[in-house]
């Protein structure tokens, strides 16, 4: 049988995007006992403890327990499909009540990137160029390079990008949580408007 566990960032250095005093959360599932799995992980004698290990994972069991029944769900599944699928219903659920909620045990890294796209992407509205902006758990440029071959491509990107411009997203910080560099995006997206360039992308 499987469950779903629920622990939280332990470091309180750990950098946060959103404003909030809520616990930044981990969701996983494990055929162990979740308390125990939590320990493997912080000690690093499991697989993917790389981010337990440098930031630490508090058990926050109590927290899952004390979401409503049809949101938390039964306390095993038969199978990991089955826990991965109350795993999302649950990371939904957090979210909608502004807490970070990581599916990866912290070890995804999502940056913020910047591509120049040609002037062959429509007649500029702002003063300075077009500029595509996005966020990705690949290397930037292994991401313009899938842009650009036309693998899960921005059509914008596809047709008219350039190159990395790396200037404009140089001071934006990578993150372990999909909800923050989602919030950095649209954020450096709102930024670059601001400042006179045309932008596709950031949403």
């Amino acid at each position: 049988m499987v469950r779903v566990w629920l622990g939280e960032v332990k470091d309180p250095d750990f950098p946060r995007v959103a404003d909030t005093a809520r616990p930044q959360l981990l969701i996983g599932n494990t055929r162990d006992d979740p308390e125990e799995l939590i320990e493997k992980l912080n000690a690093g004698s499991t697989p993917g403890s790389g981010f337990a290990q440098t930031h630490g994972i508090r058990p926050r069991l109590d927290l899952l327990a004390s979401l409503p029944r049809t949101v938390r769900g039964p306390a095993t599944h038969p199978n990991k499909a089955e826990a991965r699928e109350r795993m999302q219903l649950i990371k939904k659920h957090l979210n909608g009540h502004g807490y970070v909620v990581d599916t990866n045990k912290g070890n995804s890294v999502y940056t913020v990137y910047v591509v120049n796209l040609r002037d062959t992407v429509g007649p500029r509205v702002e003063p300075h160029s077009w500029v595509y902006v996005g966020q990705t758990t690949r290397t930037p440029p292994e991401r313009l390079r899938q842009h650009l071959s036309g693998h899960k491509a921005s059509r914008h990107v596809f047709r008219h990008g350039v190159d990395l411009n790396r200037h404009l997203y140089r001071n934006v910080p990578a993150t372990r949580f999909k909800e923050d560099v989602l919030k950095l995006e649209a954020r450096l997206a709102r930024d670059l408007k601001r400042r006179g360039y045309n932008v596709l992308g950031g949403h």
